[in-house]
């Protein structure tokens, strides 16, 4: 193995030991945690799908401000992302999930508002 790929193994495994030693963790680390989470992988998404909003601008979004010079379509997308991540994390706490392994909710930017969805066996939403 690449020494340096051992090395880097080896960290994230010291890392996760400390982690484990510190379990359980208090409710507002976790709390702490996932806001981190959410607005990290809100903003990498999106930019990676070529919005232009900025890291502050997504977490100021995410407080519920709205960004001037932005468009609502970039509004939405982070804010859906952001809606999506929580759904998510909700669902699979639940065990809710459909006989593909997908999430049963969907979120939707469609017709240029969000709208969330439940799907109902074989329901398809239409704009």
């Amino acid at each position: 193995m690449n020494p340096t790929l051992s090395n880097l193994l080896a960290a994230i495994d010291r890392q996760k030991a400390q982690l484990d030693a510190a379990r359980p963790l208090p409710e507002e680390t976790v709390a702490s945690l996932r806001e981190v989470l959410t607005l990290d992988w809100t903003y990498n998404s999106n930019a990676i799908e070529g919005n232009t909003l900025t890291l502050q601008e997504t977490k100021v979004l995410l407080e519920g401000i709205t960004v001037g010079g932005k468009t609502l379509r970039e509004h939405l997308e982070a804010t859906n992302t952001a809606m999506q991540s929580d759904t998510s994390r909700r669902s699979s706490r639940r065990g809710s999930r459909s006989r593909n392994g997908r999430s049963r909710t969907s979120i939707r930017l469609c017709c240029g508002e969000s709208r969330i969805r439940t799907q109902a066996g074989t329901g398809k939403e239409t704009c």
